[in-house]
């Protein structure tokens, strides 16, 4: 009895919401030659679009947002999907940059160490030259 109780609930909520669904009216669309791509004008791109969103902003807002949303969710979605597949050749551009960077310290740090050694070395020389004379 409880389960179809719970049931006759579920079944005049869903009914109650597929009511509430507010679709766009039909004259929205009365015109899609509006919205085409037209070269000759020299237009950007988006230009139709952009008359897609006014003219659905102007009829059903609720419409227009929905479809800013799906639009902002693909996009979003797409990047993620880029940033994903790119990832490792960051990883290893990082890498690379940190290689050459510690093999840049490395030569210093060698030649340095070479240097003081060729110092040390001529002031020994000097040393004994000056006290051989």
């Amino acid at each position: 009895m409880r389960a179809l109780f719970l049931l006759a609930i579920l079944g005049l909520s869903s009914a109650a919401w597929a009511a509430d669904v507010d679709t766009p009216p039909a004259s929205c669309f009365a015109h899609p030659d509006h919205w085409t791509y037209d070269r000759t004008k020299g237009e950007p791109l988006a230009a139709p679009g952009e008359r897609f969103l006014d003219d659905m902003r102007a009829c059903d807002a609720t419409f227009a947002a929905a479809i800013v949303e799906a639009t902002r969710y693909k996009i979003q979605n797409e990047e993620t999907e880029k940033f994903i597949r790119q990832k490792s050749f960051v990883i290893a551009a990082y890498a690379i940059a940190w290689g050459v960077l510690a093999l840049a310290a490395l030569a210093l740090w060698l030649r340095q160490r070479r240097l003081t050694r060729e110092i040390a070395e001529l002031e020994s020389r000097l040393k004994a030259a000056g006290g051989a004379s």
